[in-house]
């Protein structure tokens, strides 16, 4: 269920497990299993704490067929894996969809 997910990535994000997160992740998308803002939010963090920013981006592109609402932590960790990946014309974009959306 959710709340397993949640805990799991949770505990891939600490442990700096990317990839388990975003195989989790992906295990929720293919089998159609709810998830919330939360799962995602811990998983873009994981691969930010792994200086995966290219997945942390597939991660935010995933949160629309999941119809998600992004929030600020969204938003703030995948800058901050764009950051750790020197990746600023990344960050720059992020930072101008949160702006167009209301937050940050």
């Amino acid at each position: 269920d959710a709340v397993s997910f949640s805990a799991a990535i949770s505990a891939c994000e600490k442990a700096m497990q990317w990839q388990h997160a975003s195989q989790l992740l992906n295990i929720l998308k293919q089998h159609q299993q709810q998830c919330d803002i939360i799962i995602c939010n811990a998983a873009i963090s994981s691969c930010e704490k792994g200086l995966k920013w290219k997945d942390a981006i597939q991660i935010v592109g995933l949160i629309g067929p999941f119809q998600l609402q992004p929030n600020d932590i969204t938003f703030s960790a995948a800058v901050s894996a764009c950051e750790k990946g020197r990746q600023w014309q990344k960050a720059l974009e992020i930072m101008t969809v949160t702006r167009c959306l209301g937050l940050g």
